[in-house]
């Protein structure tokens, strides 16, 4: 019954992180443009960010969710 926990709680950590991870890294694309950044292009550099982390071995257990929340992006 542990092992089970654990793996959630391994699981929405490794979302987790990677939303915020994702998030942050869009924040910091668009503060250092001084024009407004569309919607299309905000989604492209979501997509660009997402797109490694699919293949990543690391995010194994996301992998699923990722292509799922990468498709929505394009």
């Amino acid at each position: 019954m542990k092992a089970i926990s654990l793996s959630k709680t391994q699981y929405y950590q490794q979302l987790s992180s990677v939303i915020d991870n994702a998030l942050l890294h869009l924040y910091c694309q668009i503060a250092t443009t001084e024009r407004f950044v569309p919607i299309t292009q905000r989604n492209a550099i979501l997509s660009r960010f997402l797109k490694p982390k699919i293949k990543n071995m690391l995010y194994k257990s996301i992998n699923l969710r990722l292509r799922l929340s990468r498709c929505k992006f394009i």
